[in-house]
């Protein structure tokens, strides 16, 4: 869109689409001056003076690592980015959809416990997800995603003029999608992530693509034993770190834009499986004994 263009109204054509999802659109009812837009570099000069130091920071997460406006947190990266949605989404074989943790039931049978760690420096977030079969069964095809939508310079640059471009690789399991959220009817990362099948495209790569920018990052766990856990860790930072062998960074474009870049990233931990009973782990090693024993018998 273009940079001055107003932002459209809840009624207009570019507001309307396939995914009506009345508790995210919290831009109804609001407009971006094009008088402010205008303003230029006199309104860049009037927030950057007035931004707090470089650095991310936050009020308390949900229990189940959520976060973002969207969900009643305090949450900035660097002087003027502003996280709105941050969703974990969980789920396995059988079910259409995974659970949003934001707002619905952990999947019967699992379990999850979060963690948040600040860098030093306070340029590194790292978000620990710890998945567990609490079962007496094995489940199949557990599935985990990180939703990330985040705003740079929104007030002066508007919400849909940036981009993200991806580097590295994929790791065995992995997923990734960079799209429009939905609101305007043409992105579909959200509906995706929600499914978990994210499809490991970036449709917005260079800022002449620029749009509302929404991250998603998925893995495909397979089965997971009663007992078994699986470990996620999730970075978001703002001076482009990143942990595994890919990450997305988000930046922002125009003639007003912001240096503030976003880079989202995360790996799959070892998984630890449960340790067998005492009594299976003996029978086992005696059946290695009786083979072993009859094998040497036969070369006899």
């Amino acid at each position: 869109m273009p940079d001055a263009a107003p932002f459209p109204s809840a009624s207009s054509p570019a507001r309307r689409g396939a995914r009506f999802h009345p508790r995210r659109w919290r831009r109804v009812g609001r407009t971006i001056s094009v008088a402010t837009i205008l303003a230029g570099p006199i309104a860049v000069a009037l927030v950057l003076a007035s931004s707090p130091a470089t650095a991310i920071s936050f009020t308390d997460f949900g229990a189940n690592g959520t976060g973002g406006t969207l969900n009643g947190q305090g949450f900035t990266v660097g002087p003027d980015a502003e996280v709105f949605e941050l969703e974990a989404i969980l789920g396995h074989a059988g079910a259409t959809n995974g659970a949003r943790l934001s707002s619905e039931a952990v999947p019967a049978g699992l379990s999850i416990t979060f963690s948040a760690m600040l860098s030093s420096d306070a340029s590194d977030l790292t978000l620990t997800y710890a998945i567990s079969n609490a079962s007496a069964v094995a489940i199949d095809d557990v599935f985990f995603v990180s939703y990330l939508d985040a705003e740079i310079a929104e007030p002066i640059n508007t919400f849909f003029n940036e981009y993200a471009t991806t580097t590295g690789s994929l790791a065995p399991g992995q997923h990734f999608e960079v799209d429009e959220p939905g609101f305007a009817g043409v992105g579909d990362v959200y509906d995706n992530a929600v499914a978990g099948l994210l499809d490991d495209t970036n449709a917005l790569a260079n800022a002449a693509a620029a749009d509302d920018v929404a991250m998603a990052i998925a893995w495909r766990l397979g089965q997971l034993p009663p007992g078994g856990i699986e470990t996620i860790e999730i970075m978001i930072s703002e001076d482009r770190d990143a942990i595994g062998g890919f990450a997305i960074t988000q930046a922002d474009a125009g003639p007003h834009a912001s240096s503030t870049t976003l880079t989202f990233s995360g790996r799959r931990l070892v998984t630890s499986q449960p340790i067998p009973e005492p009594g299976a782990a003996l029978l086992f090693a005696a059946g290695l004994l009786v083979a072993g024993f009859r094998r040497a018998r036969s070369d006899a």
